[in-house]
């Protein structure tokens, strides 16, 4: 009988914040006993097009082609450390909505669980953004909230 491995969604909404939080998702991966699918949306908004503003179309290319770049780089390097540590793991790097994007590939992929890593904003953190607001209320899948741990001060 073969056994059924466990899909893990993960959207990342911004690579800088990755390293917060990517130890904790780890661990979750490893007692779910899943394969970690990492999602990425390169939104419209990076590139400067904004609703009745021109920008050439190669400029558009150039800062596309730039974030996925970067993109891709960190993913490859978190691919490694996640090998590293027996998880299964791969990464899709989509431009458009990030929105749309995420529902698009929660349904394509089927995932068993969702996992959010909603990092608030600064002046009121325990606000979720719009994404992630979006994306648990319109899956059907089970959500798994993830915060990562703020470090306190040193005295």
């Amino acid at each position: 009988m073969t056994e059924l491995k466990v899909k893990i969604f993960w959207p990342v909404y911004h690579l800088e914040k990755i390293l917060k939080v990517e130890r904790v998702v780890a661990s979750w991966c490893k007692k779910i006993g899943g394969e970690l699918h990492i999602f990425y949306c390169i939104p419209y908004e990076t590139v400067g097009s904004f609703p009745f503003q021109f920008i050439p179309e190669v400029q558009i290319r150039e800062a596309i082609n730039s974030h996925r770049a970067t993109a891709e780089k960190t993913f490859k390097k978190l691919k490694e450390r996640l090998d590293k540590d027996k998880i299964p793991a791969s990464y899709e790097i989509k431009v458009g909505y990030i929105f749309l994007e995420s529902i698009s590939a929660i349904r394509k992929l089927s995932p068993s669980v969702v996992i959010l890593t909603p990092e608030g904003g600064e002046i009121l953190p325990f606000f979720l953004g719009s994404n992630t607001l979006r994306i648990l209320r319109d899956t059907d899948r089970d959500v798994l909230f993830i915060k990562s741990r703020k470090e306190s001060p040193q005295c």
